[in-house]
């Protein structure tokens, strides 16, 4: 009897301890996702919600490099420094525009994102380019120089055709 009681006092005091530990974490993790929501920043960047999208991404004379993210996405706080980067070496001749997904419904379901980070060039209106996952510099750079180039053509076009 004596070991049944001891056993049953054992196995309370270890699951006391686990959820002590379980609830500790959790707290611990929430902090950690706090802080890193906090550094889903950037020095060149505009947030952009729901109500502002049209404005400043559809209506956006540049081409519009746009990164989804989630505050808890580890992959999403890495590329910043790379976004950060690139806007840097392009001076004005893009626009940074940072969309948090779980936030912004209905940006998220008109691009049909379903995984962070996922980036996309805007050009005139349209999506040009997408890719989900992290980006290396050089990459990302050759792709924007390219939709850079190929607005100005079309710009150049369109100049030339009115009267």
């Amino acid at each position: 009897m004596a070991s049944n009681w001891t056993w049953r006092l054992g196995l309370s005091a270890f699951v006391f301890a686990a959820l002590a530990v379980l609830a500790w974490s959790l707290a611990h993790q929430r902090g950690r996702i706090a802080s890193r929501s906090q550094s889903v920043a950037s020095r060149y960047a505009v947030h952009v919600t729901d109500a502002t999208l049209q404005r400043e991404v559809i209506e956006a004379r540049l081409p519009v490099l746009v990164m989804f993210h989630a505050p808890w996405c580890q992959p999403c706080h890495e590329m910043m420094p790379t976004l950060d980067t690139v806007a840097e070496s392009f001076g004005g001749n893009i626009k940074l525009v940072l969309i948090n997904g779980d936030e912004q419904e209905f940006c998220r379901q008109k691009y049909s994102i379903d995984r962070y980070p996922t980036t996309l060039v805007i050009g005139n209106g349209q999506e040009v380019f997408r890719l989900v996952g992290l980006l290396a510099l050089k990459d990302l750079a050759r792709q924007l120089e390219t939709v850079i180039r190929d607005l100005e053509i079309v710009h150049t076009k369109e100049r030339e055709t009115r009267p």
